[in-house]
């Protein structure tokens, strides 16, 4: 049970500590990354945060919830810092100069994919810091709307509606980042369709 490991891991017991940070590191991570955006901010985010937790055992209230929300609400506080020290506008086209690489004369198989995350990015690039927050703990680690609320310190419908003004901004980022032409062209096809006998 993640409880005893816990007992142990506060009693300084090296295995427990050891396999708290290999249970929980990469959830971290990927939530760090999922705000930040930069795998070395991430990196930094994941380590501060996983030594505090760890050093700091005693802070963990089990009653106030489970240990990978407490692990969440840390990860989610570092990385609103690391969004604080650096101007956010600048980050950011600075990612998105760095993405808009020049395709090969000869198309590799997997283009389609690389300009679809490309075109990911932007979208997710384009969103507000509490719009990619609530979005990457919703639907990346697929946290309940309590869960959520808890995390963010707001009220549950709060969260709900975070959530949904981040789904919607997504959406709208989505389809400003699709290739010129091609909402004309789908347009057009549907009108053909719509006169077809």
């Amino acid at each position: 049970m993640v409880d005893d490991l816990i007992q142990r891991a506060r009693s300084r017991d090296e295995a427990a500590l050891r396999q708290l940070y290999e249970r929980h590191r990469q959830p971290v991570l990927r939530l760090a990354y999922g705000i930040l955006r930069d795998e070395g901010e991430a990196e930094d985010v994941m380590q501060d945060v996983m030594v505090q937790a760890l050093t700091h055992l005693e802070q963990y209230d089990p009653r106030r919830g489970a240990f990978s929300t407490w692990l969440h609400t840390i990860t989610v506080n570092r990385c609103r810092d690391k969004l604080r020290r650096r101007r956010l506008h600048e980050r950011l086209f600075g990612w998105l100069r760095h993405g808009d690489v020049e395709e090969p004369t000869t198309p590799a198989p997997d283009v389609e994919h690389v300009d679809t995350d490309r075109r990911v990015a932007q979208a997710l690039g384009a969103l507000t810091d509490l719009q990619r927050e609530a979005l990457v703990l919703r639907e990346v680690e697929e946290l309940s709307l309590a869960e959520l609320g808890e995390v963010l310190g707001v009220p549950l419908r709060t969260a709900q509606a975070r959530v949904n003004s981040a789904a919607a901004a997504l959406r709208r980022a989505w389809e400003a980042t699709e290739p010129r032409g091609g909402s004309a062209a789908r347009a057009a096809n549907e009108g053909k369709g719509e006169h077809a006998p």
